[in-house]
């Protein structure tokens, strides 16, 4: 059954979202399979490429301090809600990833702003004054976002066509890191595998451009629901249960007091197996999506029903992710549940996520969103203390997606000793 819903042949991303088409073109990746969407996905590949990791690491070490240092000034001793400054940070980490406009910027604030007025249309009809609003902040969104692109071909030719040379060297990408020691921003790679023409006035088939600037529409739509849920889900926890916030600061305490480090390293990160497994048994339990769409391709059996053709099938993240055939005690919080064991036991079971293990649509940013999200917690842990206020509802809601029921109302947020 598992080789059948990958096969898409039998089941299709081909639905008629109006909304996501609206977002990122009709002729997006969310859309495309076969041939068409493995070409493109390789088009985008070199730009998630672990090799690249370490130079986008720094960006977001730095945003999490800065945001984690201003939220500890912020709680002067009343009660705030901690669920939309996530929002705000990974919406700014997700656009100063992308593009290189700086997270703190009143560029980047602006383009969020925008941002998250546009995501208020996925859950608003397609018509009236919110959707002419969602018009607005798209439109808006595309024109700086051109802009940007249009400078960086321009004023970055040198770096982007380095890039270049080196992304058409097959062997390996690390020269790249030679180029870029400053850091890198996704968009700068994408350019470099592109056929974009660099420096001063050039004009572009406004065909590739386009989809370029849904690419990155569709980047932060992806990004941005998964890391800041999975965030405020991690977070909800780690306040329910001090035992939780204490295990991980342990771990992470003895790997850096180790190393002899002030700050949390990139190599660092890849020595917390528990950090990670606490992170995946967040996303096992509190998926970010409720579930992947598909159409029938053909006439098929599935557990023992037949499905005509043409039919749209929501396969349940939720009902998989809490299987107790699979998962023992599915419904309870096991934190090193997916801690690697090494004395010859199975290995710990897979979770559904980023659309699916192995599927042709899994999310080809999955690496780089699990390491936005274990470096904001990382930062975190190192140096602050959290405390949930005492009127904080213990439930969940669980549409659009899994968060706290009355968002995460923080009543103490300081500095550890």
């Amino acid at each position: 059954m598992n080789d059948m819903l990958r096969d898409t042949a039998v089941f299709s991303s081909n639905i008629d979202l109006f909304k996501f088409s609206f977002f990122v073109g009709k002729d997006s990746l969310l859309f495309m399979d076969g041939p068409a969407h493995l070409a493109e996905r390789n088009k985008i590949a070199p730009a998630f490429s672990p090799s690249m990791f370490p130079l986008y690491f720094d960006g977001i070490r730095d945003l999490s301090e800065r945001t984690w240092a201003r939220l500890s000034r912020r709680a002067d001793g009343k009660p705030f809600k901690l669920d939309p400054e996530l929002r705000r940070f990974y919406a700014a980490i997700t656009i100063e990833l992308t593009t290189g406009v700086c997270g703190d910027s009143d560029l980047c604030e602006r383009v969020r702003k925008s941002f998250v007025s546009m995501i208020d249309g996925l859950i608003g009809p397609a018509f009236g004054p919110l959707w002419d609003r969602t018009v607005r902040c798209r439109n808006e969104i595309v024109s700086i976002l051109t802009k940007v692109v249009n400078e960086k071909l321009e004023h970055e030719a040198d770096t982007i066509e380095r890039l270049r040379a080196s992304l058409h060297d097959q062997s390996s990408l690390r020269s790249v890191k030679s180029l870029l020691k400053d850091g890198a921003d996704i968009l700068q790679v994408l350019l470099a595998a592109s056929q974009f023409k660099t420096g001063p006035n050039h004009t572009h088939d406004p065909d590739e451009f386009r989809k370029l600037i849904n690419l990155l529409l569709l980047l932060w739509l992806a990004g941005f629901f998964t890391t800041a849920a999975t965030t405020s889900c991690a977070m909800f926890e780690m306040g329910k249960d001090p035992e939780i916030m204490r295990r991980l600061v342990v771990e992470q305490d003895d790997i850096v007091r180790r190393a002899g480090s002030a700050r949390v390293t990139f190599d660092q990160l890849e020595q917390m197996p528990l950090l990670d497994s606490y992170l995946k048994e967040i996303m096992r339990l509190f998926p970010a999506g409720n579930g992947i769409m598909r159409n029938v391709e053909k006439d098929v059996v599935l557990m023992g029903k037949r499905i005509p053709k043409g039919t749209n099938v929501f396969c349940d993240l939720q009902a998989a992710n809490r299987d107790e055939a699979v998962f023992h005690d599915a419904e309870k919080l096991i934190m090193d549940r997916f801690v690697v064991k090494h004395d010859g036991s199975d290995p710990p079971p897979r979770i559904i996520a980023f659309g699916g293990q192995a599927s042709p649509h899994f999310c080809i940013g999955s690496a780089l969103a699990k390491m936005m999200l274990r470096t904001n917690l990382a930062v975190f842990l190192r140096g602050y203390e959290l405390e949930l206020d005492p009127r904080q509802s213990k439930r969940y809601r669980q549409i659009p997606d899994y968060t706290p029921a009355s968002e995460i109302l923080v009543s103490s947020l300081k500095r550890r000793t």
